[in-house]
């Protein structure tokens, strides 16, 4: 009988393939794989990390004659592959491929769709396609917005490099700030800090400095250290709105309503540096001091 693996997780708590080692490093063991016979309907991937994986030249997952769905997954830090596809239509959709030792996929053959991932610093090539079918390849990240490196068709790209082959364009040009537990503060940042998405919120302060780790995250200080304060942005009207944006009109009418704590905005139109609002609180219309 066709075997199955169905690994379905959530934002909140994913579900993990990592070492057994205590101090784990890539190559731990062996990674995943999917062949002809495994009942790709029950076999979904979503919202999983793979990781440290490897050993003996694997993959981290493999998929061989298979088409697998995999998203909303972080596959990362593996001595080889991220994936290798062999005569695989897959659908690899919104995850982070990174950090892979190799390339963060390779394609022996067949058609996969690849689109919206972060597809970046994996050592060699993003993707590797070895084979003459031409990979559909668009709208990922590829760490740069200058795109992925390619000497022929995209040589002042910056990001990961691709193949020959593999059709990369139109590709992202900034890196997908996902937020599945809505509460204004991407998941990337608070996985990075905190390890999961229910640590923190809009609401919290989770080193007491009497600012929101919300607050936190959009003035890029640590969240960690008390001793790291975030820039104080006002919103005199409790809008939500921050009050440099209400001003870019430079008419003092603090009642907007355009922006919220998930789509945030900053104004610098003397591109000094510093918030307008400081800038006026500080020396009324004089724009332009530091």
């Amino acid at each position: 009988d066709p075997g199955a693996l169905s690994a379905q997780g959530t934002a909140s708590q994913p579900i993990t393939f990592t070492s057994a080692q205590d101090t784990p490093s890539s190559g731990d063991w062996r990674g995943i794989k999917f062949y002809e016979t495994t009942n790709a309907d029950l076999s979904p991937m979503a919202h999983c990390i793979v990781e440290y994986a490897g050993a003996g030249s694997q993959a981290a997952i493999s998929i061989e004659r298979a088409g697998i769905i995999v998203t909303d997954s972080i596959i990362r830090d593996n001595q080889y592959y991220g994936l290798d596809l062999y005569h695989s239509p897959s659908v690899i959709t919104h995850n982070i491929i990174t950090t892979n030792g190799k390339y963060g996929i390779y394609i022996g053959s067949g058609l996969p769709t690849i689109e919206n991932n972060v597809i970046s610093n994996n050592a060699e090539y993003g993707i590797y396609n070895n084979s003459s079918d031409i990979i559909d390849a668009q709208n990922n990240w590829w760490g740069d917005p200058s795109g992925p490196y390619h000497p022929s068709y995209n040589p002042q790209g910056l990001g990961d490099r691709v193949s020959d082959n593999v059709n990369f364009s139109p590709w992202n040009d900034a890196m997908p700030s996902v937020d599945e537990d809505n509460d204004g503060i991407a998941d990337n940042w608070e996985r990075d800090h905190f390890g999961n998405l229910t640590t923190v919120n809009e609401f919290t302060d989770y080193d007491l400095d009497g600012f929101s780790d919300l607050r936190e995250f959009l003035s890029g200080s640590d969240p960690e250290n008390s001793q790291d304060i975030p820039v104080i942005i006002a919103d005199s009207d409790s809008d939500m709105d921050i009050d440099g944006l209400d001003l870019v009109d430079l008419i003092f009418e603090l009642d907007r309503h355009d922006c919220t704590h998930q789509a945030p905005c900053v104004y610098d139109l003397d591109n000094d540096g510093d918030v307008d609002d400081i800038d006026l609180k500080l020396f009324g219309e004089d724009f332009g001091r530091p």
